[in-house]
């Protein structure tokens, strides 16, 4: 899935607290139909679920999930290692779209296993 209709499905997941009316609410759409016929709704429910899912999950939470230690996270993103730990602790609101950016990497890390 590309970015920007990651981001699209993220920011919307961000205004449901009911992942079930978050998924009803998306309707048929044409992105869906790369999964039909050989792919049923369930697959589509099992992505937007995944979305859901990280769109509710901290920048602490997602650099956990890709395995990162802070000192590799900020290595790798060019995060400076204070900067991190200041969001971490909540000393600090990390831009909405960093934690997008990084959620999508752990989406399609996962779409690759």
């Amino acid at each position: 899935m590309k970015y920007d209709l990651f981001k699209k499905f993220y920011d919307e997941a961000k205004d449901y607290n009911d992942v079930d009316m978050y998924i009803a609410e998306r309707g048929w759409q044409d992105w869906m139909d790369k999964y039909s016929p050989t792919d049923d709704a369930s697959k589509v429910a099992e992505i937007l679920t995944r979305i859901y899912n990280l769109s509710k999950l901290s920048i602490r939470y997602l650099r956990s999930m890709l395995g990162l230690s802070q000192i590799s996270f900020y290595e790798t993103y060019g995060i400076p290692r204070r900067t991190l730990q200041d969001w971490e602790s909540g000393d600090n609101k990390v831009a909405d779209y960093l934690v997008a950016l990084v959620a999508y990497t752990v989406f399609e890390g996962e779409e690759n296993e």
